[in-house]
């Protein structure tokens, strides 16, 4: 069934009795209470003329009563009433909506469609931010459906403001780069300050997205887009878009205590939370009859405490949060090592020391053979406070690297949650947008492009008043009268008048990153005035490093800098123990010698510091050879003391002349060996990232080695013997997955070699190698079980070439004999 307006009912000659027939529907229908009425002093209802509604022609196959109590139910957020309707014929409702004439015009976009036609089931709900039907229509796999203007959901919510609806529809699918017929984006209806939360919210959204896309494309190149680790880096900041929290919305104060009154969901009434910065909304909102709504977790970030100097992370989240969301948390963002075992312990556990104390052996026990998961409860004089105790020595024993603690914690519990929670929702980005406009018309005037410039504000040919004025009108934009006075303009003018400390970030910039900018501002020239250049680059350099940032250390930190290889060593030292490859790169690039560096003392400085916290005594060269020795079956590095003994080699008597100008050879290259001595140090740096698992300074290091393939195939070999001494099966499968990728790096340098000359590979397979005891490739591929290496062609012609036409076998009387073709002296 298809009507039209009831102001066009008049106009039509239809017969009587169905004028009359349809009169009597639209008093029935104008009985009820609707949006937009008003009952007056007698409570009777003021006649309309039925053109004022908010809606007309409509589309659809209920009846005519039943159309605007449907619409009264969308209003009133009434899921259980919702539910008693026919869905097969409540879908297909369609009608124009004049959007100037319902209360959300209050909180609406001012750039929004003033009026929507061929407005569906559940654009209505958005409008109404209807959250309990929206879920049911969603449940329901309702259809992606626009209007005539080519307005879909997510433009709707976005338009209002409305963050809880907008990620319900983005979770089910919703497409959120779709364009109305105005060619604007949902993103385009939040450009004022109220909707900076949904701006944000869309912003946040496509950056994880084209992350993963990007993760997702194996042609892409590593040193162009960001790495694994920066997207991770950039889902912490974007937990929102994965978990969601409660809200309570409405604020009911029942009890007071140390002159403090409380909400009964556990929070103070003059903290509490609200669902966003317009009253009109919020007022919306705790009218329904749902006290608790879910939205876009935003609680989330890192803490520390007095008692522990490690960073923990937290994330509030629903107590219905699925699996996979977890397992993304746990995996993904947090980068926490998966289990091979989860043991859940409860209950209690006797108070007699020594049954503690076989608890401890007992559970610690399976700790050192596996990497495990103990879930357990957190009740008083329970297992778990048993087991805090345990593990307080086991941290202070072995460190808290192998130690991780999740904790679940009721968020009522918590006395500092205010403090927890971002304001991400609710601040207006008004200070922002006044302060950018105003320094990019400074650098106009003064001709200027640099953010780092030590003049003034005020160093133009303007009046002091008339700047103010400009000021005053720059705020006026993006501020209310009522927000500004004296106070405020004086504080944004003392802000300028530190222009040059300030940094401007856009995240629609693909070449900047948050942190980039705040690094770059926390080095700015402007903060170390009082200090001389010859010095102020290294307190700037280690505030990039511990920052990990290497983009701007050669332009603004080291440019034109006469730095000393005594004043970059501790940088360097310090970069090899917190694994920060990118300076390490850096500083080779800028000219440090690592050669140099990797001295007996330092490498054994290295050693010891590492070792240190088990066994409490300084480290040397020779112990490292002798452990080596031990683990490897034979003494695989070389290095020089003073003037070693080079083995000798057992060789034939006959063809003496050739053995002896061998020989001579020999010599000659032992003594070219023994002036680099500071060189072979290196070689035990190598090993020491191997062996406390800096997998990524070790291929760096790799890559300054003379044997680039051997000293892979040797990590290789080092790291699979390493994993059958491991009593972790997880550490184990590590260290035999970073084995591969060693023998992968000697694989490829062999294919390069083979591809351009085959006899010098030929050669180089079976050529002893003086750093690394005179082995060969062939030898340290099969000590190390590289079957990858040996399995490639350039092995395998060489085995060929050795073997073929060498060996005959014959049958005689039921064996095999095998006899050389060729004599040999």
């Amino acid at each position: 069934m298809s009507f039209s307006s009831r102001s066009s009912w008049r106009q039509k000659g239809y017969p009587l009795h169905r004028r009359s027939s349809q009169r009597q529907r639209r008093i029935n229908i104008m009985s009820m209470p609707l949006l937009g009425e008003v009952i007056n002093e007698e409570a009777e209802m003021e006649t309309f003329d039925p053109s004022e509604l908010p809606y007309f022609d409509f589309r659809t196959n209920l009846i005519d009563g039943d159309v605007m109590r449907l619409i009264d139910t969308v209003r009133r957020d009434d899921h259980k009433e919702f539910e008693s309707y026919a869905y097969d014929k409540m879908k297909s409702l369609t009608m124009n909506v004049v959007m100037s004439q319902l209360p959300s015009v209050e909180y609406m976009s001012k750039s929004f469609w003033g009026v929507l036609h061929g407005v569906g089931l559940l654009h209505l709900a958005c409008i109404f931010s209807a959250h309990s039907i929206i879920d049911v229509l969603l449940q329901r796999q309702h259809p992606v459906t626009m209007t005539e203007e080519g307005v879909t959901a997510v433009h709707i919510c976005a338009a209002m403001g409305d963050y809880a609806g907008l990620r319900k529809v983005l979770m089910a699918g919703f497409p959120y780069l779709m364009q109305d017929k105005s060619d604007k984006l949902p993103e385009e209806f939040c450009q004022n300050y109220r909707y900076n939360d949904i701006r944000n919210y869309l912003d946040q959204l496509e950056t994880v997205l084209s992350d993963s896309s990007i993760a997702e494309n194996d042609d892409t190149d590593p040193d162009i887009f960001p790495n694994q680790e920066a997207i991770s880096h950039r889902l912490h900041c974007t937990l929102a878009l994965h978990f969601e929290a409660y809200l309570c919305t409405q604020v009911s104060p029942t009890r007071s205590y140390d002159d403090r009154t409380y909400c009964d969901c556990c929070d103070e009434v003059s903290e509490h939370e609200e669902f966003s910065c317009n009253p009109i909304l919020n007022e919306l909102i705790s009218s329904r009859g749902k006290k608790f709504i879910k939205r876009p977790t935003n609680a989330f970030g890192q803490f520390e405490t007095s008692r522990s100097s490690v960073m923990a992370e937290f994330v509030r989240i629903a107590d219905d949060t699925q699996a996979e969301s977890l397992e993304k948390l746990f995996f993904e963002i947090w980068n926490l090592k998966e289990p091979d075992l989860a043991v859940t312990l409860y209950g209690t556990v006797p108070q007699v020391k020594s049954f503690q104390k076989r608890f401890y052996n007992l559970i610690f026990g399976v700790f050192q053979k596996t990497m495990t998961w103990i879930v357990t409860d957190g009740s008083s004089d329970s297992v778990a406070e048993i087991l805090s105790q345990g593990m307080r020595g086991y941290a202070e024993a072995y460190g808290l690297k192998t130690l991780q603690v999740i904790g679940l914690v009721p968020w009522r519990r918590i006395s500092c949650k205010a403090d927890l929670c971002s304001t991400d929702y609710l601040d207006s980005g008004g200070l922002a947008s006044i302060l950018e406009q105003c320094i990019a018309e400074k650098e106009y005037l003064l001709d200027n492009g640099s953010p780092y410039s030590n003049q003034e504000f005020w160093e133009v040919n303007t009046e002091a008043d008339e700047t103010t004025e400009r000021v005053v009108e720059i705020m006026l934009q993006h501020w209310t009268e009522s927000e500004i006075n004296q106070d405020t303009i004086a504080r944004v003018m003392g802000i300028l008048y530190r222009s040059q400390l300030i940094e401007i970030f856009s995240e629609k910039d693909p070449n900047e990153t948050l942190d980039g900018k705040i690094v770059s501002s926390l080095i700015n020239t402007a903060l170390f005035d009082n200090e001389k250049k010859e010095y102020s680059w290294k307190p700037r350099l280690k505030i990039a490093m511990e920052l990990n940032r290497t983009d701007f250390v050669l332009e603004k930190i080291l440019a034109d800098v006469k730095w000393t290889t005594e004043e970059v060593t501790p940088f360097v030292r310090s970069c090899l123990l917190t694994n920060k490859v990118h300076f390490l790169q850096m500083f080779v690039d800028a000219g440090f010698d690592i050669h140099g560096f990797a001295d007996a003392a330092t490498v054994e400085e290295l050693y010891t510091t590492d070792a240190q916290q088990n066994i409490g005594s300084h480290i040397t060269i020779e112990r490292v050879k002798k452990t080596l020795q031990k683990i490897m079956g034979h003494h695989f590095l070389t290095y020089n003391k003073e003037n070693p003994k080079q083995p000798r080699i057992k060789r034939r008597n006959a063809r003496k002349n050739a053995t002896i100008n061998m020989e001579n050879i020999e010599d000659a290259g032992d003594r070219i060996y023994s002036h680099s001595q500071a060189g072979n140090f290196i070689q035990y740096l190598y090993l020491w990232a191997l062996i406390t698992m800096r997998y990524e300074v070790a291929q760096f290091i790799l890559t300054l080695l003379t044997d680039m393939s051997t000293g892979a195939l040797f990590a290789a070999a080092f790291l699979r013997r390493k994993a059958q001494m491991t009593k972790s099966p997880s550490d184990g499968l590590e260290h035999n997955r970073h084995a591969l990728e060693f023998e992968r790096i000697a694989v490829s340098i062999l294919e390069s070699c083979y591809f351009d000359s085959k006899e010098s590979t030929m050669q180089l397979l079976v050529m002893e190698r003086r750093s690394f005891g005179r082995l060969s490739c062939l030898m340290i591929a099969s000590d190390g079980n590289c079957g990858d290496f040996i399995q490639h062609r350039a092995c395998q012609e060489y085995m060929d070439r050795v073997w073929a036409h060498t060996l005959v076998i014959t049958k005689s009387w039921g064996r095999v004999n095998s006899t050389p073709l060729n004599s040999f002296e």
